[in-house]
């Protein structure tokens, strides 16, 4: 492996659509799954240009938080070696490339107070190397410069709360790497259930069919709001839990939805996978506020549950509702012909809320399709003032992944 200059290492904040298109057909060769280079790399324009990529650029967003929406939405990084020749100036001498989708979250910081304060979010996603740059800690370097820059902008002594209460998240497909540049790990173990069949006679056999119906793109921003006091209360139960600990949270938003949804709709529309006409991204229940919303990964086969939602905290120790629950994403899988249901333990936690279902699942699924390791690991950046063991992640799931 031979060293490399810092010196000529240049680490650049860009805008440039055709230096980011470049990035998508190169990081493609991984991340393409069922579309073909082209199309992954329009897939990644759409979803640049989608709602919450864009918030920086919504004139009512802009309004409530005009301190720092700048920095809100997606931002594409990319780290340049100036020692090699230029051909192509744009894009011959980029070694590396990254994003940050940046999103308001809430946090309870004690070293400022026990109030709920903003808190802008970052997370980390796209960290690639041009196969041809490899083994020369291009990345690492590339990392620690995005730390740097992110961390200079909170250092600014006019800098708003939000900004000051900055978090930097990740999710690792490469195990520990990313502990050398400063990120903890708080990995969330997945259930992988494959049969569906056997779950749905045995454990929904005999459940009365939910009254409700299923949403659609964007119907249903009336119950994401509700998600705002739920993690309001789960910020404060974690201070009370954890009284010198900072927690944060992603603040919920229908926009982060939509951006699984496009993502779903575009890959289905390319490859015709699963059922012709509407899709449908979750099911609310009649009776109450309950809700359960759900996205469609083709490239794996899978119907994975995003967010489940109780309109009531006492349903959540209700077996027959999760019954219900289970059958109606079951039968999805089947209307979708998709062969595998996932969702993460703290999403769901089957074993400390739902005896039985666990029980059942832990009968009939095959050894390490319950609390499997998850393929994308949380991680996230200590702020400043707080060890890795005094920062508390609320709502680690699916939801904030990136």
């Amino acid at each position: 492996m031979s060293a490399i200059n810092n010196n000529n290492l240049s680490f650049e904040l860009t805008s440039d659509w055709d230096i980011i298109h470049f990035t998508h057909l190169s990081n493609g060769v991984k991340w393409a799954g069922l579309l073909t280079l082209e199309e992954y790399a329009d897939r990644e324009y759409m979803l640049g240009t989608s709602e919450i990529s864009t918030k920086n650029e919504n004139d009512i967003f802009i309004q409530e938080h005009p301190t720092f929406a700048e920095w809100l939405g997606i931002k594409h990084f990319i780290l340049k070696d100036t020692s090699l020749p230029i051909g192509n100036a744009k894009t011959d001498q980029i070694v590396s490339s990254c994003e940050t989708l940046n999103r308001l979250g809430y946090c309870i910081n004690p070293k400022r107070g026990n109030s709920i304060e903003p808190a802008l979010i970052l997370c980390i996603g796209g960290v690639w190397t041009q196969e041809n740059h490899r083994g020369k800690k291009y990345a690492e370097q590339m990392i620690a410069s995005l730390n740097k820059f992110y961390d200079e902008i909170r250092n600014r002594h006019d800098a708003p709360v939000a900004i000051k209460n900055m978090v930097i998240t990740l999710y690792s497909e490469v195990g520990e790497y990313y502990k050398r540049v400063g990120y903890t790990s708080r990995h969330i173990p997945i259930h992988e259930l494959t049969k569906l069949d056997q779950i749905g006679e045995e454990y929904c056999n005999g459940i009365q069919q939910p009254v409700g119906k299923f949403l659609g793109f964007s119907d249903y921003e009336d119950l994401v709001k509700l998600h705002v006091s739920k993690y309001a209360r789960t910020l404060l139960k974690l201070h009370v839990e954890h009284p010198n600990s900072f927690v944060f949270t992603v603040a919920a938003d229908i926009d982060i939805y939509k951006w699984f949804q496009h993502r779903d709709e575009f890959i289905k529309n390319k490859t015709k996978k699963g059922e012709s006409g509407v899709s449908k991204f979750g099911f609310r229940f009649n009776d109450d506020n309950t809700h359960v919303i759900w996205h469609h990964n083709w490239n794996d086969d899978t119907l994975i549950i995003v967010t489940l939602f109780y309109g009531e905290e006492s349903l959540s120790n209700d077996g027959s509702r999760m019954k219900q629950i289970m059958s109606l994403a079951i039968q999805e899988c089947k209307d979708q012909k998709l062969s595998k249901l996932e969702f993460w333990n703290e999403e769901i936690p089957i074993k400390e809320q739902y005896p039985e279902l666990y029980s059942t699942l832990s009968r009939l699924e095959p050894e390490g399709h319950l609390f499997k390791e998850n393929g994308s690991i949380s991680a996230f950046k200590s702020p400043p003032g707080y060890g890795p063991e005094e920062v508390e992640w609320a709502n680690n799931t699916k939801f904030c992944w990136f």
